[in-house]
């Protein structure tokens, strides 16, 4: 279970991350304190790096679903999160079918921080609980995992 906790939260950040990150475009509705060339790397990597990081440092204060319930809001994330961003400016010249539902930018970073956080936090609560399950013999496994 603990394995397919740590697919399930890779996959659902690498099918956002960056690929649709990078395509979502700024509507500047809002005033944004960064210039609209700098939107792609400050939103998309600086914002991911530091949710993440924020996210891996939080699992070791609080294991908050505990191991027998946390995969269920792991299996949710990708039902929630990757129809958030397909529904924010995604690839605004290029679509016909999907509306433009999220068109606030705050909106949009909160997401980004949503999906990085939970990602650093659920992948350190997957390599966490995982070994605790295994046989000795298998509980490096997880650890072997995260160095690729």
């Amino acid at each position: 279970m603990h394995l397919l906790c740590v697919w399930c939260v890779f996959f659902t950040s690498l099918a956002c991350y960056p690929s649709v990150h990078l395509n979502i475009k700024s509507t500047e509705l809002v005033p944004y304190p960064i210039p609209s060339e700098l939107w792609g790397p400050v939103s998309v990597f600086l914002m991911f790096n530091v949710a993440a990081l924020i996210g891996n440092v939080a699992a070791q204060f609080t294991e908050w679903p505990g191991p027998r319930y946390y995969w269920i809001l792991v299996v949710a994330r990708p039902f929630v999160l990757i129809p958030f961003f397909m529904f924010c400016n995604y690839l605004p010249l290029q679509r016909q079918p999907l509306p433009v539902l999220f068109a606030n930018d705050y909106v949009y970073l909160f997401g980004s921080f949503v999906n990085a956080f939970t990602s650093g936090y659920f992948s350190s609560l997957s390599t966490m609980f995982g070994p605790k399950y295994a046989a000795i013999l298998l509980s490096t496994a997880p650890c072997e995992l995260r160095i690729f």
